[in-house]
């Protein structure tokens, strides 16, 4: 579905060669009865998909770095993979709180409570 609709748009791509695309064998009928709102509800929920998989491969791909670095300033495979994920959580849940409240501070206040946290952690796996 993607690939037709970057090649030709929404308006140039039509219902069979999307069922093509998809190896549909069902009757031409039948997405509608799923996509009411035909060829552009289709649309959406493909590009939605498209996204969400984009987002879980590149919040996966933080992940995997920073647990990459984590790992080599000293904490151990499992410690590092929390903390990685816990730095992406605080600064996603801290940016969305800052949008929300229009300033700074909670991204500011959980980024620092976080990284005094990561610094303490890291010092005492240096010391071992």
């Amino acid at each position: 579905m993607l690939r037709a609709l970057c090649r030709t748009g929404l308006h140039g791509t039509g219902l069979n060669e999307l069922l093509a695309q998809a190896r549909a064998r069902a009757p031409k009928g039948v997405p509608y009865q799923h996509f009411p709102g035909g060829k552009t509800e289709l649309a959406v929920v493909a590009i939605e998909a498209a996204v969400e998989q984009a987002l879980a491969r590149g919040f996966a791909r933080v992940r995997d770095r920073l647990t990459d670095r984590l790992s080599r300033a000293g904490l151990e495979a499992a410690e590092a993979r929390r903390f990685a994920a816990l730095l992406v959580a605080t600064y996603e849940g801290g940016l969305m709180q800052s949008r929300v409240a229009a300033q700074a501070a909670p991204l500011r206040d959980a980024s620092g409570a976080l990284i005094e946290m990561l610094a303490a952690r890291l010092d005492r796996a240096l010391r071992r």
